[in-house]
Parts: structure tokens; sequence; C-alpha cells
């Protein structure tokens, strides 16, 4: 690791930040100085929006994934300016990425496509009747892959055919009724294809050590895994393509948009609301005609 970033990293240590964020922005300003170099006093605005720019655009991130860029790339260099090590204008010149509110219509497959891809996984393999549960969990219930990975096996409470999700963002806890394929998939899992180990995960590694290996990085790539097997060209590569997928086949089923938030968990009701645009049925009804240019005259 360059010196440049290490003390980065004792930095961000004593400001007490996440992991998870810290590894971010760490990453960020590593790939940063190999870009640029070690001298950050010879950077110049117009290399560092250059490198911003080539990164997001090579790795197709969306906006909300080139801002979180942006941040940790202002966060190292508000680092090096407290140190003297470059000119403070360099922060002042990383671009502010425009993003509205509600301005993104939801990104999903059709229902035909979401079987598809559940099907991929052999069911006659451990980790195929692995991943088909985790595939089943992701679109059923439209569960966020950090909740899938967290799930454990007193979670399910197969009696009442419950299963309890301990919500990501909010810590909240909630329980959702398990359809009956996914308890098939669950129990053909358990029963089957788990290793036998005292981890009280549900889902773990196929290959010693026998411990929870489903971390979220890893169910998106079981995702893709199946998407590409599936040969479906998702407009979005990852587990909440199935979430997106779910809101948008309920709503179309004539689900409220009151009942898809209370399944998908949100805490406020906008967050539900913008599944409103994929509604084209009834936003035919509202639609106003086209005003007639010869009247207009």
């Amino acid at each position: 690791m360059p010196p440049l970033v290490a003390g980065f990293v004792e930095w961000l240590h004593h400001r007490g930040l996440a992991a998870k964020t810290s590894w971010h922005r760490v990453r960020w300003s590593k790939l940063l100085v190999e870009s640029l170099g070690s001298y950050p006093a010879r950077y110049r605005p117009a290399d560092i929006r250059q490198f911003l720019a080539t990164q997001c655009h090579k790795r197709h991130y969306h906006i909300k994934t080139s801002q979180s860029v942006v941040g940790a790339v202002r966060c190292f260099l508000r680092y090096l300016v407290m140190h003297g090590r470059c000119n403070h204008r360099l922060v002042e010149a990383l671009p502010r990425l425009a993003s509205w509110r509600h301005a993104a219509v939801p990104r999903y497959i059709s229902a035909s496509q979401v079987e598809r891809t559940i099907s991929t996984p052999a069911r006659t393999t451990a980790v195929g009747q692995r991943d088909r549960a985790v595939l089943l969990l992701l679109a059923r219930l439209g569960l966020r892959s950090s909740e899938v990975a967290r799930l454990k096996l007193d979670d399910i409470d197969w009696t009442n055919r419950k299963i309890r999700v301990v919500g990501s963002k909010t810590g909240q806890v909630a329980w959702l009724p398990l359809p009956s394929d996914v308890s098939k998939a669950i129990r053909a899992y358990i029963r089957k294809g788990r290793p036998r180990t005292p981890d009280e995960h549900v889902f773990v590694r196929t290959r010693a050590p026998f411990v929870s290996g489903s971390r979220p990085s890893m169910i998106g790539h079981l995702v893709v895994k199946a998407l590409r097997q599936a040969k479906v060209d998702a407009p979005i590569w990852g587990p909440h393509v199935f979430r997106h997928s779910l809101a948008t086949k309920l709503l179309r089923n004539g689900w409220s948009l009151q009942a898809i938030g209370a399944l998908l968990r949100h805490r406020h009701p906008e967050t539900t609301s913008i599944y409103a645009k994929v509604d084209f049925e009834t936003l035919r009804l509202v639609v106003q005609p086209w005003p007639d240019t010869h009247q207009m005259r």
C-alpha cells in the first residue's frame, strides 16, 4: 500500500467510520494514487476529473455509484489538504453530479425471465440447491442481498410458514410469509446440500471451512452467473433487479403501493411511489391528449 494511502487509512480509523465506508474510500484513494502518482502537489484538476470520468465510464456506473466514487475521492483530497500535501482548489474542482429525486424508472426483468433465471441452478448438486434457494428468496420476497446473507436457521418458522428478516438499512425486524416454493427449496438445501456445521447461518460454504460464505458480494456474483446462464439481458446485473421486478409484477397484478411497500419494508411511502411509473395501464387513464398544433395557431 502506498505510504500516502497508509496514512489515510489510519486517519479514517480514528474517525470511527464503518468498515464498509472506510474500505470504499481507501480503494478509490489507492486507484487515484496508482493513476496520478504519489506526489499530490502535482495533481491538476483536469487530471482528477479525467480519472473520475474514465473510471465511472469504464465500469458503467449508475449515477448513485458515481456520486459515491466522487465522495470517496473528495474525502481523500480533503485529507491531503489538511496535511498540506495538495492545493485546496482540487477539492473545489471535483464535479457535483446532479441526481433528481424519483427521476429514474425502476429497472426490472419480465416474470418469464425471472422464472428462467431461477430454473438455471442444478437441483442435484449442493451448489445448485443453495443457489436456487437464494434466488427464490430474492425473487419471491424481494430481500436484499445482505438480508439473505445474514439469514439464520432460527429465523425460519417452519410451523407457521414465516421468515424473520432483519432490515439491512433500518435494523428493524419483520416477519414475512414463506411461500411454498421458497420453503421447499430451503428444505432441500438444508437436508441434502448444506454441510454439517455448527454455523447458524442458513447459507454456508460448500467447501471447508463450512462457515457463512454468503456475503452480499458473493450473492451478487451468484445472481450474475444465473442471469448469464439464463441468457437474460438484465438492465442491472445484481440482486436488486429481483426486488424491482417483484414490485412491478405485484403492481400490475392489482396490489396497492401500500401493500408493496409493506412487503419490501420501505420506511417512507415515497420510496414505493416510484413503481407507479411502470403502471402503464393506470397512467393511460390520466394522460392528456397531445395538443393539436393547427388549433394552437
